[in-house]
């Protein structure tokens, strides 16, 4: 199949070609929405290849797994019947009998009671060493951390792992689980739980009743001690000082209150002489004073006085002063009126001398009532202490009292237990495991290796910096790509002489004329010298020299190739030129010997002592050779970085092409390979990629990949 097609593999060629367009810059940030999908097409191998390495090596891991059995038990936690009849009910906290339930203490009993030390799934030292233990017997002591018997924290942790223990959310229920690779031991581990806890819970509770009974006893005791003690002293202190706590009042107060009663009588008493003396010279006697012949006859002799005067200022007022009968009786006024303060002096003298024994006798009194009340107090303070000492004996007999009702009561509980726990579903032998199989885990991890293998994969992918485009090179400047030549099938040099001539793969040929076309078009005439070089050996230079070789020859253009390049690859070019068959240059006279079996000619540059590098006199007199012969010279030149070669390749022609092998170059090799060659004057450079897989390079995502991925299937056949 002859296709005919433009410089960059594609479209229809024109026998008047002109520059290509320069590719839309490649921005290898941007991400489209087929980067993933392109990544998996271009790289699915890779990524089928790691993923199943990393598989089979988490494969023993996944055939080692058993099947884990699963059971559970729920109870309800009650407080007991006994407490409810004894009125000391109280409520249950579920969150602490939780915690007891999964506590070390209970959880050793079950480890002993089941065995669960010598079961190898709970002991690390009954396991049998795995594969990789085996193979590497250092790895022994990782492997198995313990003797049997002497690791018993690694047995109640893998027992402690495999029991949970909680709380039914929104309900008064418990649930124990219980897991295990045996069934049966699944069941028995979930029920032995519960029974272990409910003896060691009222094992527990007993133990503590016991210890609080025989605390209450021994209180009791000495409560009693205590109140046979006080008692003891309230009866020596009522018998040392007489004193009683009966009912009624003391001598000392009885004598107490008849002084203060004859103390109240006296001061009435008093009182009454007082307001009887103060009443004495007043017209109008007191009570007192009325009550006393004494006073009757003083109020008498008033009246008489009151009488006589009155008739006395009547007499004067009608007779005068000077009539004998009122002076009779201004006389008898004045007498009367003597008489009756005469009498009144002598009423006063006695009141006050009744008064002034008043008061002796009050001052005898207040003396004996100051004595009785400091007996009063003293008998009052004995009744106090007295008092004192029988309340302390009455609180300590209300104590022992107390600690004997609690004593009673502690030991009607003896019998009972702490709480009652009732079964409301027992766990039975599961019948189905709760872990998915073999090929489950199989199928995860693979699928956990192949999104692992994605990543690596395209991590990979995304730091390769190798070029794949000329749009990759940072340094490319004036640089243009003319072709991306696809692989061929075969790349000998009668291979290549098929190719070219007999059409035997028009995608390769297609792509080398392409190039030429496109050089020639860029730099507006024919090609006269070509230099053909690349980055590195292996990049396919060689090969492409012969295959644009080829093409001129069947374009009908005459062409010599200077054989510069002592790669053993290069040499086995030159078919039938060997020994004295080798022009010689070094004396300036180049002879073009001719393949017999491909009909190229060549110009070996084989001088001892410069090695296959022709120098500027060489250069020179070769070109002006071809000049003379009508022919076109391209000078198959070393890799710019072959540490052979003794100068840089440039200069031997009006135009270089650097060929680089697709996504085999660095980015940074091309970048100083690009700068050797783009800093010589009077050169223009070519880029042609080699070796590309059309199929691969469509799925990059490049500009032009829609052409490639079109292309692809085309360029196989």
């Amino acid at each position: 199949m002859n296709v005919n097609r433009g410089p960059h593999g594609f479209g229809p060629a024109s026998t008047n070609a002109k520059s290509p367009p320069e590719l839309a810059p490649l921005d290898e940030l941007e991400i489209d929405v087929g980067v993933f999908t392109r990544l998996l097409r271009r790289r699915y191998l890779a990524i089928l290849a790691l993923a199943g390495l990393m598989t089979l090596a988490a494969l023993p891991s996944i055939l080692s797994l058993k099947s884990m059995f699963s059971a559970s038990t729920q109870i309800m936690i009650l407080p007991p019947a006994e407490q409810s009849l004894l009125g000391t009910e109280h409520e249950v906290s579920l969150s602490q009998e939780v915690q007891r339930i999964a506590s070390r203490e209970n959880l050793d009993v079950v480890i002993d009671r089941l065995g669960l030390s010598d079961v190898p799934e709970f002991n690390p030292a009954h396991r049998e060493p795995s594969w990789l233990a085996r193979q590497f017997p250092t790895l022994r002591r990782v492997d198995m951390p313990g003797e049997a018997g002497s690791n018993r924290d690694a047995v109640v942790e893998s027992v402690s792992a495999a029991r949970a223990v909680y709380q039914v959310a929104g309900t008064p229920v418990v649930e124990v689980r219980f897991s295990s690779e045996d069934p049966a031991l699944a069941a028995a581990g979930a029920n032995t739980t519960i029974e272990v806890y409910r003896e060691h819970r009222n094992a527990k509770f007993q133990e503590r009743m016991k210890s609080a009974l025989s605390w209450l006893t021994d209180r009791r005791a000495a409560s009693a001690a205590l109140y046979e003690q006080a008692q003891q002293e309230a009866d020596t202190f009522q018998a040392t000082h007489e004193v009683s706590t009966a009912g009624g009042p003391d001598a000392a107060s009885v004598i107490l209150t008849s002084l203060t009663e004859q103390q109240t009588d006296l001061q009435a008493r008093r009182s009454s002489v007082l307001e009887a003396l103060a009443a004495v010279a007043t017209e109008e006697p007191s009570e007192l004073g009325g009550r006393s012949p004494e006073a009757t006859e003083l109020q008498g002799l008033r009246r008489q006085f009151e009488t006589k005067r009155n008739r006395l200022n009547e007499l004067t007022a009608t007779y005068g002063s000077e009539y004998p009968a009122v002076v009779t009786l201004s006389n008898e006024v004045e007498s009367l009126r003597d008489e009756i303060n005469s009498r009144i002096a002598v009423r006063e003298e006695a009141l006050t001398l009744r008064l002034e024994a008043l008061d002796r006798e009050m001052e005898r009194l207040d003396l004996r009532v100051d004595e009785a009340k400091g007996k009063a107090a003293d008998e009052s303070s004995k009744v106090a202490e007295l008092t004192t000492l029988q309340d302390r004996a009455g609180e300590l007999m209300d104590e022992v009292k107390g600690l004997d009702e609690q004593i009673d009561m502690l030991s009607a509980s003896m019998s009972a237990n702490a709480v009652e726990v009732e079964t409301l579903v027992p766990a039975t032998v599961p019948r189905w495991p709760i872990t998915r199989g073999k090929r489950f885990y199989l199928m995860m991890t693979f699928a956990v290796c192949l999104a692992g293998a994605v990543t690596i994969v395209g991590l990979w992918d995304l730091i390769n910096d190798r070029v794949r485009t000329v749009q990759q090179i940072k340094t490319a400047g004036s640089l243009l790509q003319v072709g991306m030549v696809p692989v061929a099938r075969r790349r000998t040099l009668k291979s290549l002489h098929q190719i070219i001539r007999n059409g035997t793969d028009s995608f390769f040929a297609d792509e080398v004329r392409n190039a030429l076309r496109a050089m020639e078009a860029d730099a507006d005439g024919p090609i006269r010298s070509l230099m053909v070089t690349s980055a590195g050996r292996g990049e396919g230079a060689s090969t492409l020299s012969r295959a644009l070789a080829l093409t001129l020859e069947a374009d009908g253009r005459k062409t010599f190739i200077v054989q510069c390049d002592a790669g053993a690859k290069a040499r086995q070019f030159g078919i039938g030129l060997r020994g004295s068959d080798h022009a010689r240059v070094g004396a300036y006279k180049p002879v073009a010997k001719l393949a017999p079996d491909t009909g190229l000619s060549y110009i070996m540059c084989d001088r001892p002592g410069t090695g296959f590098f022709p120098n500027d006199d060489e250069t020179l007199a070769i070109k002006r050779y071809a000049e003379l012969a009508g022919a076109v010279v391209i000078f198959d030149a070393p890799a710019v970085l072959a540490r052979s070669s003794g100068r840089l390749p440039s200069g031997l022609g009006d135009r270089t092409l650097l060929v680089m092998r697709w996504n085999s170059v660095p980015r940074k090799t091309a970048d100083m390979v690009v700068a050797r060659l783009d800093s010589s004057d009077g050169e223009r450079l070519f880029v042609i990629m080699n070796a590309v897989n059309y199929r691969k390079h469509a799925l990059y995502g490049v500009p032009d990949a829609a052409s490639f991925r079109a292309l692809a299937p085309l360029s196989t056949t």
